[in-house]
């Protein structure tokens, strides 16, 4: 993870890598990418909500 400022607050960058192996990779590599981006991005949907509330008040 990387933090920088930005006009509107602070720009959170990262970078993730995963390897599969074994039958999980037999689902296909564009499966599990697809799955691995929709899960980042409702986690950090999450986080932007925890860090929202938390400034809020």
């Amino acid at each position: 993870m990387h933090l920088e400022a930005h006009p509107e607050g602070t720009l959170l960058r990262y970078t993730a890598k995963a390897e599969i192996g074994g039958k999980l990779a037999q689902l296909g590599s564009r499966l599990i990418q697809g799955t691995a981006k929709k899960l980042a991005a409702k986690f950090f949907s999450s986080f932007a909500e925890q860090v929202g509330d938390q400034n809020a008040g």
